[in-house]
This record gives C-alpha cells, sequence and structure tokens, in this order.
C-alpha cells in the first residue's frame, strides 16, 4: 500500500533553463523566419522534456515589429 509519494515534474526542475536556452536562441536568431524561429524553439523545448511535445502549442510569440 502507497501511503506517501512525490512527483517530480521534469519541466519544472528544467523551467529556468528552458527559458535561459530560448533567450540565447532567439537573441542570436532574429534575422531567421518566423515559422524557423517557432520550431526551433519547440525542439528546445522538447529536448528538456520530451513529454511536453503537445504541450508546445502553449507556445503564443506576439512579434512585434519595429
Amino acid at each position: 500500500m502507497i501511503e506517501d509519494y512525490d512527483v517530480i515534474v521534469p519541466t519544472s526542475q528544467n523551467q529556468i533553463n528552458i527559458e535561459k536556452d530560448l533567450r540565447k536562441y532567439f537573441g542570436a536568431n532574429l534575422d531567421k523566419p518566423e515559422n524557423v524561429l517557432r520550431v526551433e524553439a519547440e525542439k528546445i523545448i522538447r529536448a528538456y522534456d520530451p513529454c511536453m511535445s503537445c504541450a508546445t502549442n502553449f507556445l503564443k510569440i506576439d512579434w512585434i515589429r519595429k
């Protein structure tokens, strides 16, 4: 019988590094087309947590044109 347990979700452990890698990627690649940036960002997220493959649909990018 299980009386207690802890669920350790990889996403929460990796969140800071995911954000750092996305910031670095976007900072170095803003000259690429939006669709390429989106796909590559999703790849970065999945590299940390393959379970997020469907969760990457949350990725909403607000493109600000200057």
